[in-house]
């Protein structure tokens, strides 16, 4: 989950991948619009502090249980590389053939898979043959702490689209407009997702990536308020 090159983010969310950032970012925005269509289209019949709450905890909710998802999930692969580590370094390797392949799967979906397959191959010959680390536990110690904190920050992340609609309902005295103003700053955070997940560097193309996303999301969203989700 967690990339090189990422720019200049704050510190505590260095750990994380910026297509996790916006994928959190999706999720509680989803949330949050849910609830703010619902009461629009006199689906519910939430008060506005009823409102906030209902918003604020089901982003929390979101992003706790993606807290402990991603952290087992991590921890688990840490394991498993550890586990290869232990057995690429044994005194009797045992099958190498079947080893070599454990190595390789480590590497899919990295940039490993964009470079011809000779060096490749090189690469995990380099692995295949090299020695055990110094310190594992010292390694294990810095991983769990990197992991911790991307746990964390997707949790963060992923309740941070609760915040514009609750301000907006605190500050503006009329109920509809609040709503109507809560549901153009979550289209906001809609489309920085999909302008930042556009994978062309072209403006204008990710400013239609950004509209696509918003478009998508908002109808999506209205069938879900609509039909109870």
């Amino acid at each position: 989950m967690r990339m090189e090159g990422r720019g200049k983010r704050p510190k505590y969310f260095m750990d994380m991948d910026p297509d996790l950032i916006q994928q959190e970012l999706c999720y509680g925005t989803i949330m949050a619009l849910t609830f703010i269509f619902g009461n629009q289209f006199g689906l519910m019949s939430m008060g506005r502090n009823e409102l906030i709450i209902a918003i604020i905890g089901m982003d929390a909710v979101w992003g706790i249980i993606d807290l402990i998802l991603f952290f087992r999930s991590d921890m688990t692969g840490l394991a498993r590389r550890g586990a290869l580590s232990v057995d690429l370094h044994k005194d009797s390797k045992g099958d190498v053939g079947e080893l070599r392949g454990r190595v390789h799967d480590e590497f899919q979906g990295t940039f490993l898979d964009m470079v011809d397959k000779k060096t490749r191959e090189e690469v995990i010959d380099r692995i295949m043959l090299s020695g055990p680390v110094e310190d594992p536990n010292a390694l294990a110690d810095k991983w769990k702490r990197n992991y911790r904190k991307s746990a964390i920050g997707s949790c963060i992340v992923a309740t941070f689209p609760a915040l514009p609609p609750a301000i907006c309902l605190l500050v503006i005295s009329d109920f509809d407009t609040a709503l109507t103003a809560s549901a153009i700053a979550l289209s906001l955070i809609l489309f920085n997702v999909g302008y930042m997940i556009s994978p062309c560097r072209k403006t204008w193309v990710r400013i239609l990536s950004g509209l696509a996303v918003v478009a998508l999301t908002l109808t999506l969203t209205v069938f879900a308020a609509l039909f109870g989700g």
